[in-house]
């Protein structure tokens, strides 16, 4: 594959217009498949907010003549949803004659070329909207239980926890609270942390976490457990595995 492609000046491509729905048809091409849940949301964004994201469509190849209908590279989904809505009329931006290779490329693309959200300000604009209008959090394109997880109180009163006085929160094997381990991490790193706590809990089946986070220090003793024995292998087997590696140095030098 190569990499020196000439990189074109940027341009505007395409002409936007509003056509009717049933002028335009799908691609035989298009991997993207959406959940029977994602293609449900489609549709109340649609009824809600409007039709707003244009299909990219082409009229034909680069050579020979033009489709019967215009084919979309883009939004076939979107498409899909406002035709069972009703809608008569949808956006296009038609960018007239692109070879099948260029147009599967661009499906791809305009498929998958997105960012993806930072948990910390997802979580924060989430909380933003429930505090704001919360009757639009409906339209968001996430499971309830996604949100819940979002949404819901902290089960544990870290104020509390920090000073040792929170009755629920993670203990030592002597019953006694941990002291709170988010004391010197940044927000960040709690926010993966506590992914990983609610992940743990759902792997084992747990409703609380004082056993989850007994069940992670157990694989972090036991990571740290197998690294010394890793280590202690090279005197277990009188140094040959060290010889080998002097060799192998050796015959790179």
């Amino acid at each position: 594959m190569t990499t020196n492609t000439k990189i074109k000046k940027p341009c505007i491509r395409g002409v936007s217009k509003t056509v009717p729905i049933d002028s335009i048809e799908g691609n035989s091409w298009n991997p993207n498949v959406q959940s029977k849940f994602k293609f449900e949301q489609t549709k109340k964004v649609i009824a809600e907010f409007g039709f707003l994201d244009p299909c990219t469509v082409r009229t034909a190849r680069e050579k020979g003549k033009p489709f019967d209908k215009p084919q979309i590279i883009d939004g076939e989904h979107r498409w899909k949803a406002a035709k069972e809505l009703g809608i008569t009329e949808v956006l296009v931006q038609d960018v007239g004659r692109m070879s099948d290779a260029k147009a599967q490329v661009l499906t791809d693309v305009l498929n998958n070329l997105h960012g993806e959200n930072d948990a910390l300000k997802w979580s924060a604009m989430v909380k933003s909207i429930n505090d704001i209008a919360p009757e639009l959090i409906q339209f968001l394109p996430y499971q309830a239980n996604e949100l819940d997880e979002v949404l819901k109180p902290s089960e544990i009163d870290w104020d509390a926890f920090e000073s040792g006085d929170d009755p629920v929160g993670p203990r030592d094997d002597n019953g006694k609270l941990y002291k709170k381990f988010s004391v010197s991490l940044p927000e960040a790193t709690m926010t993966r942390a506590a992914d990983v706590m609610r992940k743990v809990k759902a792997a084992h089946g747990l409703d609380n976490d004082s056993a989850a986070f007994a069940l992670i220090l157990d694989g972090f003793d036991a990571h740290v457990a197998a690294q010394a024995s890793a280590k202690s292998e090279p005197e277990a087997d009188g140094g040959d595995t060290q010889n080998r590696r002097r060799r192998r140095r050796t015959k790179v030098a």
